[in-house]
């Protein structure tokens, strides 16, 4: 006991440097490789943020993309519905049809014809 009094009390003595080097220790060192790997856990945090954001945008874009892929096929069938209807409204025979019947025409007699001269020569 008397060599671990007698230690203790050499560090009391020497004005409390092994207290002093606890402290020293206990410290956090700051220095040029701390400085760079906060640098680089910024770095890390800015491109996670972006690859979040980016991944976001695609899904947005994806989905828009879907969104108007629906739209242009439904158009498509309706320009094609459009289309049947606008060649069955200009049928000969409905036309020749809606003449008689709807407004009481008739195939012309051969003198009710007048063939008119072209006057621009």
């Amino acid at each position: 006991m008397a060599t671990s009094v007698s230690i203790s009390q050499q560090a009391v003595s020497r004005g409390g440097r092994v207290a002093k080097a606890m402290r020293r220790q206990a410290k956090p060192r700051s220095g040029p490789g701390t400085m760079y790997f906060v640098v680089l856990i910024g770095l890390t945090v800015c491109f996670s943020l972006a690859y979040v954001w980016l991944r976001m945008h695609r899904i947005e874009v994806a989905y828009e993309l879907s969104v108007n892929q629906q739209r242009e096929q439904e158009l498509d069938k309706e320009h094609r519905r459009l289309l049947y209807t606008l060649a069955t409204l200009k049928d000969p025979k409905r036309l020749e049809k809606i003449a008689r019947e709807d407004l009481g025409m008739s195939v012309p007699a051969p003198g009710q014809v007048i063939v008119l001269e072209d006057s621009s020569q």
